[in-house]
């Protein structure tokens, strides 16, 4: 079963590319069910 995919890597700021930021897309059952349960996870920030 496929939770999500990678998307590629994109520049943090446009002006900048030297910092590479991965891109994850998941449905929203995977978020509620995975995500939501990651110990760093904090839906208020």
């Amino acid at each position: 079963m496929k939770y999500g995919f990678t998307l590629q890597e994109k520049a943090v700021t446009p002006n900048v590319d030297n910092y590479k930021i991965s891109r994850i897309l998941v449905s929203n059952d995977a978020f509620e069910t995975l995500v939501k349960k990651w110990d760093g996870f904090d839906e208020e920030n």
